[in-house]
């Protein structure tokens, strides 16, 4: 009788202890999983994300550039009556810098 007891015993220990392993498993599959949405490790320091903004704020050089073709580019679009034309010249209009900027 008490070596029946000790095998159901013995059984019952190995399935916890089974379970608890794919428990774990589970576990740490699942963290796997969600440590590739943690956005904790691409935080950027304050002052490094304000010089950045700061620097897109200055008309000068190739932004200029870009922002006379996307005048040039809407002045068509408006003579032609195009949608299409004065939003592409939107898009390539380099004005999120200074709007960011005033944001700061």
């Amino acid at each position: 009788m008490s070596s029946y007891f000790f095998a159901s015993l013995k059984s019952k220990v190995i399935i916890t202890y089974l379970n608890y392993v794919a428990i774990i498993n589970i576990y740490s599959k699942r963290m796997s999983i969600i440590s590739y949405f943690d956005i904790r490790k691409e935080l950027e320091d304050f002052d490094v994300i304000h010089s950045e903004i700061e620097k897109g704020i200055v008309f000068k050089g190739t932004n200029l550039w870009i922002l006379m073709c996307a005048i040039l580019v809407a002045s068509v679009g408006l003579n032609m009556n195009s949608t299409a034309v004065i939003i592409g010249a939107m898009l390539i209009s380099p004005l999120m810098g200074p709007i960011n900027g005033m944001g700061v």
